[in-house]
Parts: structure tokens; sequence; C-alpha cells
């Protein structure tokens, strides 16, 4: 066997204990802490946005969703933020925009689900409807009858993918979003 061979094989057989790891760089009790390090004020709160009307900073979103996902579903959030001290009316600014960040992302996560199952409501309405025609529609041509089979089959499609995969990732995408809107915060250590 070759060094080639040798080195395939070694990095096929690698294991990662993610549980472990996990356990130890993030679980405290029923908590997952999220340590978040950040340097002043805009690298939470979007430079762009208005006083009033704050927004988070597309990269502090973006660390809290990579790290989230390696993170049990049976877990509440804590992001503990770590940094300059911040005036109390930053902190509120901070924690009042998270909230309403995470609250929007919930409630856009709960309209895709609905719509989903709106989807889902009608396809199995035009299965049965298409499916009921097919049953006695027999007078039908031969050319117009193989159209509707297609869209027949269109609708089972449609339901089917619903079923096995789209309902799962709405449900998660809406798990994830409720965890994040129930995250709570606190301000750690601080820099200088």
């Amino acid at each position: 066997m070759n060094w080639k061979s040798q080195n395939r094989s070694a990095f096929l057989h690698k294991k990662a204990n993610l549980d472990q790891m996990v356990r130890h760089t993030f679980l405290e009790g029923d908590q997952a802490i999220i340590p978040c390090r950040v340097r002043d004020y805009s690298d939470i709160i979007s430079p762009y946005s208005v006083e009033g009307c704050e927004t988070l900073n597309p990269d502090f979103q973006a660390y809290i969703l990579d790290i989230i996902r390696f993170i049990p579903d049976e877990y509440g959030i804590v992001l503990e933020i770590d940094g300059p001290e911040f005036s109390q009316e930053q902190q509120e600014s901070i924690v009042s925009t998270v909230k309403t960040d995470m609250l929007y992302d919930l409630g856009e996560a709960e309209e895709q689900e609905n719509a989903a199952f709106r989807n889902f409501l009608w396809m199995i309405a035009g299965c049965v409807g298409m499916g009921v025609f097919l049953t006695f529609a027999h007078f039908v041509l031969d050319i117009a009858h193989e159209f509707f089979y297609i869209v027949f089959w269109f609708f089972a499609d449609t339901l089917v993918r619903y079923l096995l995969q789209e309902r799962s990732d709405k449900r998660y995408s809406r798990l994830l979003a409720g965890r994040l809107a129930s995250m709570s915060l606190r301000f750690g250590k601080k820099d200088g």
C-alpha cells in the first residue's frame, strides 16, 4: 500500500466525537452558552441602521447561526457577549435589537411553514380532484387523458415531496427561529 492510499484510508477512518466536543465547549447544565467577542457596538448592531430602528450586523448573525447548528435542539441558548464596557443604553439597545430581529426571523419561518402547509392542502385537493376526474372520465380522448395524468402526478409529486422533505425542513427552520427568539443575552468579561 503506497502512502497516498494510506493517507486516504487514515482520512476516511478519522472520527470526531461531536457530542463530547459540543458538551465541553458550549453546554452548561440545561443551557448552551455561545461566547461572542466583540470589539465595539458596530460588531453587533449594523452601522447602517439608525437609532430607534437598529438591525443586527449580518456577520454577527452569521456567527450565531454557524454555532447554533451544532447545539442539540433541546438546549436553551444564552449569548454571552465579551468585549468593551457597553453603556446601559447600549446594552438595552443590543438586547432589544437581538430579540426584535430574532422575532422577525421567527415570524418569517412561521409564514413559510404556513404557506407550505396551504400548498400541501391545495395539492391534496388537486390530487383528489384529478383522481376523481380520471376515475369517472373514461370518455375523454386518449391524448387529453394523458394530460390529466400528468397533472395528477404533478400534484402527487408535490404532495409527496412536502411530506418527505419540505415539512421537516420547515419545522426545523421554525424550531431554529424559535430557539433564537427565546435566546437570552448576558454581558461577560470586559476588555481592557
